[in-house]
């Protein structure tokens, strides 16, 4: 019998999504702040603005939520989510009209036509950075390519990232976290993360290259994305069958994103893309559904 998640309003263990993220933006501020700062990459305005990231994106998202009573939950969890993931390298007028224009989708576009928002910001982050060149997963120290980290220090979050999304370590703390939730689907990483590790594993042992596929293993936007974005309720399936099917495709197409192709924010593209083909095949699912009834 096929397990079917309901979107419960019920929002009694709901702040624990919020203290899942706190040791994110901890330590995300320890290695893209007071590090850099303490090795003189940056001065401590820019450290300041590392910190406004999530405090300016959650103060919209709470703002646009008094607007939007009906959404405010659901627009809080969008700016801190925003928050995590920010780049280093971008302009901050910029990277806020984007997200208050993300919001406004979030909070306008009905329930059953919603694609993986967070996924859509990063997206259009990724290309933007693309277009203009700049770096977005690295800071300056990661771009001088001067340190040797060793795979303890990346699993602990040394590597490259969005500002709070390094750390794989805390990110499985933070799973641990959202699996109290009721409403989390925490098959989801589960499922894809076994099978992103499995493929990754294979690939190294085909190309006898161990150390260079292990460092992209660690890579901690990918596990950021198996955890926190592509469980998203709205954009996610509901029947468990289709999260069976739904978490492999995330974690193969990743693999060959990240591995085949060296795409370091590969899962995020995948969560965006997956999202919208889910979107469309609801879509064509109710359509005929409605056409037999």
């Amino acid at each position: 019998m096929n397990q079917t998640y309901i979107f419960s309003k019920e929002t009694r263990n709901e702040n624990l999504f919020y203290l899942a993220v706190a040791p994110l933006f901890i330590y995300g501020i320890y290695k893209n702040g007071y590090l850099l700062y303490t090795n003189k990459y940056i001065n401590l305005f820019e450290v300041f603005k590392v910190a406004m990231y999530p405090l300016i994106s959650i103060l919209i998202g709470y703002l646009i939520g008094l607007i939007f009573k009906n959404k405010k939950s659901e627009l809080l969890k969008f700016g801190v989510l925003a928050g995590l993931v920010a780049p280093f390298d971008f302009n901050m007028i910029a990277y806020f009209s984007i997200c208050i224009g993300m919001m406004f989708v979030v909070a306008l576009v009905p329930n059953h036509l919603k694609i993986n928002n967070i996924a859509f910001l990063c997206t259009i982050l990724i290309i933007l950075n693309k277009i203009f060149n700049n770096s977005i997963i690295f800071n300056p120290m990661e771009i001088t390519n001067m340190y040797k980290f060793t795979l303890f220090d990346l699993f602990f979050g040394r590597g490259a990232s969005f500002l709070y999304t390094s750390s794989v370590f805390w990110l499985l703390i933070s799973y641990v976290i959202l699996s109290f939730i009721k409403t989390y689907k925490k098959n989801i990483f589960i499922i894809s993360s076994i099978t992103f590790i499995v493929f990754s594993f294979i690939y190294m042992f085909i190309t006898k290259s161990y150390l260079n596929n292990l460092i992209l293993l660690l890579n901690g936007t990918s596990f950021f994305s198996f955890i926190f974005i592509a469980p998203i309720n709205e954009s996610s399936p509901s029947i468990s069958n289709e999260i069976t099917i739904y978490s492999i495709l995330v974690g193969l197409i990743s693999f060959i994103l990240v591995f085949i192709f060296k795409v370091y924010t590969g899962a995020i593209i995948t969560v965006f893309a997956l999202s919208i083909i889910y979107r469309i095949y609801n879509i064509i699912r109710q359509k005929i559904f409605l056409k037999h009834t």
